[in-house]
């Protein structure tokens, strides 16, 4: 049951990583409460993955590691800067706004990491829920992945 509970939290996760960059494209306020509900379900991530979290102090740190413990940092500062600079919550302290771009663009770099490092789990676990993703060509997957990596790095360009 945790298993399943983990993708699915996982997914939406991704589906709430892909849709908050471009704050324009939906709406402002879909930003910051998305914003909201992505750092509770990051929180639920980390419930789910409560045994890493109790085992951290006590074993060898490895890069893997370190990753998670500062990308769990840059998030909760985000949602601090976040909240302290929108005006949906009458604050906007407009100083904020390039602390919280540019801890969005590090916490992009910190998310491919943490998903590079936990890469074979997530791909059994895809694997394992849409079978019909076997039978798709090699050559197809790299070109989605092509795709994907150039329409990131283009937004990432056009985010200003």
């Amino acid at each position: 049951m945790a298993g399943k509970m983990r993708f699915y939290l996982d997914i939406g996760l991704f589906v709430f990583l892909t849709t908050l960059f471009k704050r324009h494209v939906i709406s402002a306020d879909y930003h910051v409460w998305g914003g909201l509900i992505f750092f509770a379900f990051t929180l639920g991530h980390l419930w789910l993955n409560w045994q890493w979290l109790a085992g951290l102090w006590q074993r060898q740190k490895h890069w893997r590691d370190w990753t998670t413990v500062l990308l769990l940092v840059v998030w909760l500062a985000l949602v601090i800067t976040g909240v302290l600079a929108a005006k949906q919550f009458g604050l906007e302290l407009p100083f904020l706004k390039p602390w919280h771009k540019f801890l969005g663009a590090l916490s992009l770099l910190l998310v491919a990491m943490h998903i590079g490092f936990h890469w074979q789990y997530l791909k059994e676990n895809i694997l394992r829920r849409c079978p019909c993703l076997n039978k798709a060509p090699k050559a197809l997957t790299a070109v989605l992945m092509a795709a994907a990596l150039c329409l990131g790095a283009y937004g990432f360009v056009d985010s200003g």
